[in-house]
Order: structure tokens, then C-alpha cells, then sequence
């Protein structure tokens, strides 16, 4: 894991990204990028802060598309947690520690596209009305609740505590909403913590030591 050709082989997938655009339904791209075997090391020095600014300031989409399908392979973990794919999750953990600081920091679109930076004070307003702009696109992929915006679909993740206050079964529009992707991940995160044989030792319960053993330990 980790030689030289996939190291390789990763960084000719992430520099594509900031040269052109990657259909998501691009099976054979997405596929190979996720399973190339990988280490935090290559992934952390592959994945530049430049070539992350580039993808998010010149082709956003996949940006979006990076992040959807990383959270929506973890979420996927969590639901089926098959050791055979714990490799895979990995990647995707990396990729999205690498890339969130990015995405989540402080964006400026006169600044990514625009040289004057004079300019950026009377523009900040505009900004945070455009939809198209930078900020705005992060905005909604990371905390928009409607489905249409990417959320990925492959774990009906409960993220509401038990209170009723979230479910209303007779609004139509709730049938267009999901949880933000920002969330899922954050949920995905905190579910990985504890999966067992990924990040915890797993017993089963003929395994477990009697409390008479654990008392006589002590």
C-alpha cells in the first residue's frame, strides 16, 4: 500500500480535477481514485493547498462531487461495515480531512477570481447575494437540506434527537428535504469513531471476559 505507481496514478486523478471537468456519473474515474491504495502521507502531499483552491476556485463541480462521494462512502461504512471495504473509507477520511479546511475557509471570490484585491470590500456584499458566487456554492453543498443539491441517498441517516419538533408528515415539502451533507459527515465522522474492527477491537459475546475475570484483574 502506497507504492510509487499509485502515488503516481492519485496524483494524475487529483490534477485532472483542476484541469477540467469530471461528470459524478463517471464511474471509472471515481472508482479508480477511491480504491488507488494510498497513504495520509501521499494523500496530505498530493493534494496541495493550491491544487485545492484551484478545483474549488475553477471547476466546483468537482469539488461537490469529491465531497458527496466521500461522505456518501462513509455513511455507507457505517450502515455496512465490510472489512473489505475499510481501505476505501480510509481514502475517503483523508480526502475529506485534506480538503474541509479548504472548503470551510474564509472565501473570497474577488480573491479567487478577480487580481484586484482593492475591489473586494464594495464586492463582499454582492457576493453574498449571488448564487453563483464561491461562498454561496459552499453554502449550499454543505448545509442545504434540499436533495436536489447532491446530498447523497445512500443511508436514511437519523440525525434529529427524539423530539417531534423536525417531523411534520403533512408538509409535501419535507418529501424534497434531507439532512446537509455537512452534518452527515459530521455524523459518519462520529460513527466511525467506534466501528468495530475499524477503529475498535470487536468481541463476540462468547469472547467477553466474565465479570468475575474483570474483578479478579483488578
Amino acid at each position: 500500500m502506497g507504492s510509487s505507481a499509485s502515488r503516481d496514478a492519485f496524483l494524475s486523478n487529483l490534477s485532472s480535477l483542476s484541469e477540467e471537468d469530471v461528470s459524478p456519473s463517471s464511474s471509472s474515474f471515481w472508482d479508480e481514485l477511491w480504491k488507488l491504495p494510498t497513504t495520509s502521507h501521499e494523500v496530505f502531499s498530493t493534494f496541495t493547498p493550491t491544487l485545492v483552491r484551484a478545483i474549488r476556485s475553477k471547476h466546483f463541480g468537482n469539488l461537490a462531487t469529491l465531497y458527496t462521494q466521500a461522505a456518501a462512502q462513509m455513511l455507507q461504512i457505517v450502515e455496512t461495515p465490510y472489512n473489505i471495504y475499510f481501505d476505501q473509507a480510509l481514502n475517503c477520511v483523508r480526502v475529506l480531512t485534506r480538503i474541509t479546511p479548504f472548503i470551510y475557509e474564509s472565501v473570497d471570490d474577488d480573491h479567487d477570481n478577480d487580481d484586484d484585491n482593492n475591489s473586494n470590500n464594495n464586492n463582499n456584499n454582492n457576493n453574498n447575494d449571488n448564487p453563483n458566487s464561491t461562498r454561496n456554492k459552499i453554502k449550499d453543498l454543505c448545509w442545504s437540506t434540499n436533495t436536489k443539491n447532491n446530498a447523497p441517498t445512500t443511508i436514511n441517516a437519523n440525525t434529529d434527537d427524539d423530539d417531534d419538533d423536525n417531523s411534520v408528515d403533512d408538509d409535501s415539502d419535507n418529501e424534497s428535504e434531507a439532512p446537509p451533507l455537512g452534518l452527515l459527515v459530521v455524523h459518519a465522522a462520529m460513527h466511525m469513531l467506534y466501528l468495530p474492527q475499524f477503529t475498535c477491537d470487536y468481541y463476540e459475546e462468547s469472547e467477553l471476559p466474565d465479570d468475575e475475570e474483570v474483578g479478579s484483574d483488578q
